[in-house]
């Protein structure tokens, strides 16, 4: 009897017990649901970087030891993570918002994140390089660009150290990416191109970023930084200065598309180079770049089909310059809302000039809501000489040192200008050095 007693005795313990054990789950499941609700910023010390500028967060110290960690990074297509348990190292490669997340024991709700604001790197003059050139598909790394331009194939990106690059020539006949990494990567010609073109001669379609070119001469006076003969070509903060062409494009190239870049004092000083050439492709579109102290030559000279220059800033300074844009076939050009300064040293006394030479089918030009500066008195503003009667529309642009008469030669209409009663300041500031 006294053992049956006794069993029953164990057995309301253990029910006892299973009850008070089903309680402590209970609210400790409870307290996880209400811990996993909150989101815990990571630990760091800024939230701005710059672009492939590396940035380690880490776990705040209240995170279990012994945690399995998962980190996750969105977006994750452009970047680099490296985790180390309760640490990450990310190197963006573009600007832009990324969210990093610290997912903890595999439970997407208890999680640690934090929102990071990468921007764009800021331009390093280069000096050295700082380690061999990658391509990115394999991770393998040459210590030029012409042997990784060599094992890549269509379509590969190559990253290029911030750093001087002295007479590393290339050919490129297959389409690439190619990007400067913390800085510019600067390709400086001491010697005349060996192809007696450019630095970089181009049969494909090519894309660069961050990278600066100086130095192109050659015998015939068109040596340039890069000369594009196929395909399409897109820059993007992008250097080009002391050249005899800035960058040259032949007629049967695609396109080309330049953004947030500056061509400086390119030209050979003979009238037929210039900070840059864009032969009669079928589109170019320049935005949001500086153009300035073009030697002899044209600020921007252009054959395309259609054009749109828009946002820039065009200006001779104290340089020797011709026209500040010259479209020498027409085209379907706009060219608006840009800052344009005619210097006083300026070679040809024409700001903008259309036409001339052969004709482009439909041809129109609109000049609109531009701020226009002429230093020297009797410049004309717009010369329109198209054959085939084609006529610009000039509309709300804002002059200083142009009189009406002054505003267009040739066929066309002039509506909306402000003539503006004090001279407008003028940005002189660099895209990239100092």
């Amino acid at each position: 009897m006294s053992l049956q007693k006794s069993l029953m005795s164990l057995h309301r313990l253990i029910t006892a017990s299973a009850i008070l054990l089903m309680v402590i789950f209970a609210a400790c499941k409870k307290e996880k649901t209400t811990e996993q609700a909150t989101i815990i910023q990571l630990i760091t010390a800024k939230t701005s970087i710059s672009k492939t500028e590396p940035l380690s967060l880490t776990l705040p110290a209240s995170v279990p030891k012994g945690a399995i960690v998962k980190w996750k990074l969105i977006p994750s297509d452009s970047t680099t993570l490296t985790d180390s348990v309760y640490k990450v190292t990310i190197s963006a490669k573009k600007p832009g918002q990324y969210l990093v997340i610290a997912i903890l024991n595999g439970d997407s709700l208890h999680k640690y994140e934090k929102v990071i604001t990468v921007t764009d790197v800021a331009y390093q003059p280069g000096q050295q390089r700082l380690k061999a050139i990658t391509l990115v598909r394999t991770g393998q790394t040459y210590l030029n660009l012409n042997a990784a331009v060599n094992a890549a194939i269509t379509n590969d990106s190559i990253e290029i150290p911030a750093g001087l690059y002295t007479n590393d020539f290339v050919n490129i006949n297959k389409s690439l990416t190619i990007v400067g990494i913390g800085g510019m990567a600067h390709f400086i010609a001491t010697i005349a191109p060996p192809n007696g073109k450019a630095i970089f001669l181009a049969n494909a379609d090519i894309k660069l970023d961050h990278i600066e070119m100086s130095g192109s001469a050659v015998a015939d006076m068109n040596g340039a930084g890069i000369k594009q003969e196929t395909g399409n070509l897109t820059l993007t903060y992008c250097y080009f200065h002391d050249n005899q062409d800035g960058v040259l494009t032949n007629a049967v190239t695609t396109g080309i598309t330049v953004t947030n870049c500056e061509f400086a004092h390119n030209g050979a000083g003979d009238g037929y180079s210039h900070n840059i050439y864009i032969g009669a492709t079928a589109q170019a579109v320049i935005r949001s770049s500086y153009f300035h102290d073009a030697v002899v030559g044209h600020e921007i000279k252009c054959r395309a089909l259609n054009s749109l220059i828009e946002m820039c800033r065009i200006q001779n300074g104290s340089g020797s310059a011709s026209y500040c844009i010259d479209l020498p076939q027409g085209g379907a050009a706009i060219v608006r809302q840009n800052f344009i300064e005619k210097g006083q040293n300026a070679q040809n006394p024409t700001v903008i000039h259309y036409g001339g030479e052969a004709v482009n089918q439909g041809s129109s030009l609109q000049v609109s809501s531009n701020t226009v500066l002429v230093l020297k008195a009797g410049d004309t503003f717009v010369n329109n000489q198209m054959a085939d009667g084609t006529t610009a529309l000039l509309s709300n642009n804002s002059v200083f040192g142009l009189t009406d008469n002054l505003m267009l030669a040739g066929m066309g209409s002039v509506l909306g200008t402000v003539h503006l009663g004090t001279q407008p300041a003028v940005d002189r500031s660099s895209l990239f050095h100092l």
